[in-house]
């Protein structure tokens, strides 16, 4: 394995902006890691590096009491960001493209539809996925965010949305035909119409040289994503962040056979996916406190805007009421996490979250706790909680301020993403 040839360390208890050639990162799947050269980002100040580093909060909160206020400086990252030559030789021998040009390329439908499963109140749009995608057993739906987190309304006039897909290849129905790993893909929509056009990305992690460059499939839950400025997050449970570029998508080659990945002789395949986007850096956790990243949004209320993670337990992952959220302060200007620290943790207080969203200080929580794929939205403040009835099979959850929706999705049939005025869902 190789190593990333700088990295920016967060040790407990102190902030070290280092040149650290000995570290190598835990990837976990990833079969093989490209230098990177550092970068002049560093985290800004905070004042959970000068003290010691403390115990782990306290573990659960009453259930539905509202939220409770723990330690943040509990909770450093790392952050992993450069130049990755092998991505700069992909770009050589693959073309480059915009996104505008990704979204004149756009090759399924999604109909439009208000008939959403669990019937939460307020929908005031809602698509269903082409029919294959819909009964897929090894693509499940999961994260969702869009132009409304990038930048903050449409993009070329249209209302763009992104889905994320992981691939299971252990639910497939023909067990004498083994699926390879895919990884995860996301699903580029135009939103704009009463149906919508979307077409499927596959998320690439750089691997070679500059000269001999090639990548592969990023394994991932991806529970969660955020799209702001150019950068994708990808909420990767025990490991952290993944960070993907929006603006350096690359077009590859077809592949009628639906199995290659990667690149050999100066052509590109990527399982058919015409279109790939490569990762670009990462935060890892340097918790003791076992934190995860299960999903993420964006809060635009805040100045300057920040992300919201925050980790599903439901008893088995971890104790069903020791779910956390937390807040980080991005960077306007280069579109990163800011600090090292979140600005704000809590213990939720409920069981089973799949997807969490804020709006200042209220915030929106999807959760599977009920009984036979019903889903349950919780709207909570400090010490408040109220239950709304929402989609079953609830997923990830992103706010669109300006145009005064939520939205998000389902994972079971009939698959859905859909839209609901959030003045449907007033605070507790």
């Amino acid at each position: 394995m190789k190593q990333w040839s700088r990295l920016l360390v967060v040790v407990a208890g102190t902030i070290a902006a280092a040149v650290a050639q000995g570290c190598v990162l835990d990837t976990g799947d990833l079969e093989d890691e490209e230098e990177l050269e550092s970068t002049s980002s560093e985290f800004a100040a905070d004042s959970c590096s000068s003290e010691p580093a403390p115990k782990c909060p306290a573990t659960s909160a009453p259930e539905g009491k509202g939220l409770v206020d723990i330690n943040r400086c509990a909770f450093p990252l790392s952050e992993s960001f450069g130049s990755i030559p092998a991505l700069s030789g992909l770009e050589q021998i693959t073309t480059r493209v915009s996104l505008q040009q990704v979204l004149g390329d756009l090759n399924r439908t999604a109909k439009g539809t208000k008939s959403i499963k669990g019937s939460p109140a307020g929908v005031v749009r809602g698509f269903a996925w082409e029919s294959d995608d819909d009964n897929s057993k090894v693509w499940i739906p999961q994260g969702i965010s869009g132009s409304a987190d990038s930048v903050g309304g449409n993009i070329g006039g249209k209302n763009v949305v992104l889905v994320s897909w992981y691939h299971a290849p252990e639910k497939a129905t023909n067990k004498d035909k083994p699926e390879k790993e895919k990884g995860v893909r996301i699903a580029i929509v135009d939103a704009s119409g009463k149906d919508a056009k979307y077409r499927f990305a596959l998320l690439v992690k750089p691997t070679g040289t500059a000269s001999a460059p090639s990548f592969q499939a990023v394994n991932s839950h991806a529970g969660g994503i955020v799209w702001f400025k150019n950068y994708l997050y990808v909420a990767d449970t025990a490991k952290g962040i993944r960070v993907f570029d929006m603006n350096r998508i690359l077009k590859v080659e077809g592949d009628s056979t639906k199995s290659q990945i990667g690149c050999s002789g100066g052509k590109c395949k990527a399982f058919d996916y015409r279109y790939v986007i490569p990762q670009v850096g990462e935060y890892k956790p340097l918790s003791k406190c076992g934190q995860r990243f299960s999903f993420m949004s964006l809060d635009r209320s805040t100045n300057p805007p920040s992300l919201i993670t925050g980790e599903f337990c439901d008893g088995e992952s971890c104790p069903k009421l020791s779910g956390r959220l937390f807040r980080w302060e991005l960077n306007p200007s280069n579109g990163r996490i800011n600090r090292a620290y979140p600005i704000k943790a809590w213990l939720m207080g409920q069981s089973h979250v799949q997807g969490g969203a804020a709006d200042g200080n209220l915030f929106y929580l999807t959760s599977s706790k009920p009984a036979g794929h019903k889903g349950a939205l919780y709207r909570v403040t400090a010490g408040k909680s109220k239950t709304s009835q929402w989609a079953e099979g609830p997923e990830d959850l992103m706010i669109d301020r300006n145009n005064d929706l939520i939205w998000s999705l389902g994972e079971y049939k009939p698959r859905t993403f859909f839209a609901v005025k959030q003045s449907s869902y007033p605070k507790p």
